[in-house]
């Protein structure tokens, strides 16, 4: 019962628009599934499930996963709906049922009203709005030529500000999975 409460508070929440969905809708991690094919590839070990999930990896052990996807089709509109996770703090790029990132959020960023802040390296900080997100086009290039993404969030219920630092190391091979998965039918 309590799980189908966060399903229709989550759809209730997330039209199918630009607007970002809330921090934690859809988050089951592909990271615990059973990968179909997994290997080297550019330096990085890459899980891939026939669900449409992946990992990838600084090594084989799942312990030094870099970025975990989930671009299974969205359960209502049968549309795949790609979104790429790391760990708390760091980002989320959600594809939201298109073929290129529209989103880059921070993960655990979820108190209400807050704003977050994102930064890349040295570039200038970046506001976010009070879901802890930005537009894709703000930041993921500057991600993409960058080695660390810089994020300040705020979780409820205290409400202070807490800095985290990710490493990039892996998001082209991320990003290029998920083209692959949103590829498959």
């Amino acid at each position: 019962m309590f799980a189908i409460g966060i399903v229709a508070i989550g759809l209730v929440l997330t039209p199918f628009t630009a607007t970002p969905p809330p921090i934690g809708f859809q988050s089951h991690s592909p990271i615990y599934r059973v990968a179909d094919t997994a290997g080297w590839e550019d330096g990085f070990y890459v899980r891939q499930s026939n669900d449409s999930s992946g990992a990838i990896s600084a090594g084989e052990s799942i312990l030094t996963a870099l970025g975990m996807l989930d671009c299974r089709p969205d359960e209502m509109s049968d549309k795949k709906d790609c979104k790429i996770e790391s760990k708390v703090g760091g980002p989320v790029i959600y594809y939201h049922q298109t073929s290129a990132p529209v989103w880059v959020c921070i993960i655990g960023h979820d108190f209400p009203g807050k704003t977050g802040m994102v930064r890349v390296d040295a570039n200038s900080p970046v506001p976010t709005d009070d879901q802890g997100c930005v537009g894709a086009n703000q930041i993921l290039d500057q991600m993409l030529s960058g080695q660390v993404f810089k994020a300040r969030r705020v979780e409820w219920p205290d409400e202070y500000p807490i800095d985290t630092k990710t490493s990039l190391a892996g998001l082209r091979k991320a990003l290029e999975l998920a083209r692959r998965l949103l590829a498959e039918r």
